[in-house]
């Protein structure tokens, strides 16, 4: 039974939370960087011209998150972990615009808002 005054809401300790969003960051950087046509291929419909520098430059971009939000995991600070939250939470609000613009795939908005989604509120 719990408290009068818990929530039933599992509380992630900010260390964990900032590794989750580094290990995430980083997942789909390799994506990017790894295998640039197949990842813009998975994410982006035809209406989107392929550029592999476009595409590596946004895995850099995401690799450059994982590294700060690895730095930040043994210490974080309440200003790290809202702006983790709200580099995850933002991400969705892109890929709706680039949905409603027919240029990023519907179900992997779905999958990926339902991952950033995770890792922002976490």
């Amino acid at each position: 039974q719990h408290p009068a005054n818990s929530s039933t809401m599992v509380e992630i300790d900010g260390k964990l939370m900032m590794k989750v969003s580094a290990i995430g960051a980083a997942g789909y950087s390799a994506q990017l960087l790894g295998m640039p046509k197949t990842a813009k291929e998975l994410y982006w419909t035809d209406k989107v011209a392929y550029s592999e520098p476009t595409v590596r430059f946004m895995g850099h971009a995401l690799a450059g998150g994982a590294l700060v939000c690895a730095g930040a995991a043994s210490a974080p600070t309440k200003a790290s972990l809202q702006g983790a939250a709200a580099w995850w939470l933002t991400a969705p609000l892109m890929m709706g615009v680039q949905c409603k613009a027919g240029e990023f795939k519907t179900e992997m908005a779905v999958a990926n808002t339902v991952t950033c989604g995770a890792i922002g509120v976490g």
